[in-house]
Order: C-alpha cells, then sequence, then structure tokens
C-alpha cells in the first residue's frame, strides 16, 4: 500500500528545533508547524477573504532535520513534501483532538514569495552543521553534481549531423 503524499506551501509558524528525549539526549528529528491559509476573490464584494487556516506538525529527519533547523525560521514561507498522517487523541476535557502530521522528505523556502542561497552542508558526528564552499566546477560550468551517468551519457553524443 502506498502512503499519502502531499505538498503544503505555507508560512513556518514555528521555528524548527531538535527533539529532546527525556534523560536530555539528541535526536535526529526536527519538528516545526506550518500554518496554510486560503485566500480566494470575492468577485461580488472586490475583495480577497481568507480561509480557514489548516495547520501541520512537521517532522524531518536525519542530516535534514539539522539543514531545516539551521535554514528556516518562523514567519518564512516553505514548501514541505511528505507524507501526511493524522494523529488523534483525548484532550485533557476528555474531548477527541485531531493534528496532521507531515513527515516531510523536503524542505524548502517558497521561492515565489522572496529569494535564497544555496549552500551545500554535512552534518559532523556532533550534530553541528558545517557549509562548503561552492565546488570550482559549479561555479564556473553552472552544472550540479548528482546527474545519474545516463544523463552524462545524453551529453556526451554528439547532434545528429544534418543532410
Amino acid at each position: 500500500m502506498r502512503d499519502l503524499e502531499i505538498t503544503v506551501t505555507g508560512w513556518a509558524a514555528t521555528s524548527p528545533a531538535m527533539v529532546v528525549r527525556r534523560d536530555g539526549s539528541m535526536t535526529d528529528m526536527a519538528t516545526f508547524r506550518v500554518a496554510q491559509t486560503p485566500r480566494r476573490f470575492n468577485p461580488s464584494t472586490n475583495e480577497w477573504a481568507d480561509g480557514r487556516t489548516e495547520w501541520f506538525d512537521v517532522r524531518v529527519r536525519r542530516d535534514a532535520a539539522a539543514f531545516v533547523v539551521s535554514s528556516v525560521e518562523k514567519g518564512q514561507p516553505v514548501v514541505v513534501t511528505g507524507r501526511l498522517r493524522t494523529e488523534e487523541w483525548a484532550g485533557q476535557d476528555g474531548a477527541t483532538r485531531w493534528a496532521m502530521r507531515v513527515d516531510a522528505t523536503a524542505v524548502g523556502h517558497d521561492l515565489t514569495r522572496g529569494t535564497a542561497t544555496f549552500q551545500r552542508a554535512t552534518v559532523d558526528s556532533s550534530g553541528e552543521v558545517t557549509t562548503a564552499p561552492p565546488k570550482a566546477e559549479d561555479t564556473e560550468t553552472g552544472e550540479a553534481d548528482g546527474l545519474d551517468e545516463r544523463d552524462d551519457e545524453e551529453a556526451k553524443e554528439p547532434a545528429a549531423a544534418s543532410v
């Protein structure tokens, strides 16, 4: 069975933070909240109206968790893609409560609302993020690492000669 994948564009409602265990040790997971409020134009009133705000709890794991904590701040526009989950529990008043959670596979800034500069980074064994300067070949040719071999071979093939 396939998981339900979702992409949410919204605003970081909290600053991402690493999750700490009860014994005080760090985990490899970060959490933050995203709010998404649809806006629709009402032609009869000639005004924009906000719809109901939906709230999502976002979980990010492994190295990506440290990258998100060092990159995203409360109030910034974000795009989150991942598996949608719902959580249900009983509140203090006994009423049933629900939350929507996204187990993120990708998180980034929403570049329809501003600009960003990407920096390669690594996470060391202590969880510290270290950014690396751009590789010379990336800045000289404008190409990025990560192309698969098929793409490399297609790029090397000569163009067909016209007859």
